[in-house]
């Protein structure tokens, strides 16, 4: 898939996109007694989407939704604190104006530095960290 990512024959979605794409999914799960998680690989962004349909389904949606209306700076800090390994912090961290200010000069940088995609660049970068790692030159 990396080759493919190079190759420009893949373009992975963005996190914005994959919470988009859950929300879709669970909105259109029935509220059966069967469990849904997001809480079961480090990559996934929101983690606390978790539980049972027909207990938790307003729950998760809510939670995906406040994710989804936040302002795309405050979206890029939780992505940015949750990726940097600071951030198992409900979604409201991003209210905090002290890790605004913290946090908001750090994404400029990235996007001064790194261009129009220097923030999702460092990002995908971060991910490859919790990825396992090929163990010969040969993996692919």
């Amino acid at each position: 898939m990396q080759r493919m990512v190079r190759e420009g024959t893949f373009i992975p979605l963005t996190d914005d996109g994959i919470v988009a794409e859950i929300r879709l999914l669970v909105d259109h799960l029935d509220s059966m007694h069967s469990y849904f998680s997001c809480n079961d690989f480090s990559l996934n962004l929101l983690m606390q989407v978790d539980g049972f349909l027909d207990d938790k389904k307003e729950d998760m949606l809510r939670e995906l939704d406040t994710f989804l209306s936040l302002t795309k700076r405050q979206r890029q800090v939780y992505t940015l604190l949750h990726y940097s390994g600071y951030c198992r912090s409900p979604l409201s961290i991003v209210n905090d104006q002290r890790v605004l200010d913290q946090v908001v000069p750090e994404i400029e940088k990235l996007e001064r530095d790194g261009g129009e995609e220097g923030f999702d660049e460092y990002v995908r970068m971060l991910k490859t960290y919790q990825l396992p790692q090929p163990q010969t030159d040969h993996w692919c």
